[in-house]
């Protein structure tokens, strides 16, 4: 199972077309509503309460193991999502789409996370404050790797994006998003297939 976290300001919309990519792949891809717009934290918080109700048989067409799990964050929710996972020992994996961090909060959280995990980052801007992600990727002890995706914006990592996003953070790309869309299926897989 693969839980996706969109953005900051934005919905579970902004992960569609990745969901049915992961679908098509054999994963079931969940993609909630982040309940708050401001506590990135208080999203985390819920993110982890999630998946822990997933693994307690709450919805029990989605009992999930633990490790059976791949957070992914875009942005802000890559923020949120790194703060669930490094609540969850023993997660398959996180995957933080050009994640940002303007506390120091998620390089103190990826230093605490102990699942596999890889990093995704845009060009810098000032929509993933200059990359800040990398500083995320740097403080993980389990990094498999940090993908630079060249020519790619922020708006990029999110699958269908909008006109508000590329006014704000740059312009995007079919195949920008495409070749993004393709190493997230591919990554989730591989982390999902270590833990068998």
């Amino acid at each position: 199972m693969a839980v996706l976290a969109h953005g900051f300001a934005r919905s579970r919309v902004r992960h569609r077309d990745l969901a049915r990519a992961l679908a098509s792949a054999g994963v079931v891809a969940v993609v909630p509503d982040l309940p708050s717009i401001l506590d990135l934290w208080g999203n985390g918080d819920a993110l982890a309460r999630f998946v822990e109700d997933l693994e307690s048989g709450a919805v029990p067409a989605l009992a999930v193991k633990r490790e059976s799990v791949v957070m992914i964050g875009t942005s802000a929710g890559g923020l949120a999502s790194l703060l669930a996972a490094a609540r969850l020992p023993g997660l398959a994996g996180w995957i933080g789409l050009d994640p940002v961090d303007r506390t120091g909060s998620g390089t103190r959280a990826a230093s605490n996370l102990q699942s596999p995990a890889i990093v995704m980052l845009a060009e810098p801007s000032l929509c993933n404050l200059m990359t800040s992600g990398r500083a995320i990727a740097q403080a993980l002890p389990k990094r498999w790797r940090t993908v630079d995706v060249t020519d790619a914006s922020h708006c990029d990592f999110e699958d269908p994006t909008n006109n508000m996003c590329q006014v704000m953070c740059g312009r995007s790309s079919d195949a920008a998003r495409e070749e993004i869309r393709n190493e997230i299926v591919a990554t989730t897989r591989e982390l999902l297939e270590a833990v068998r």
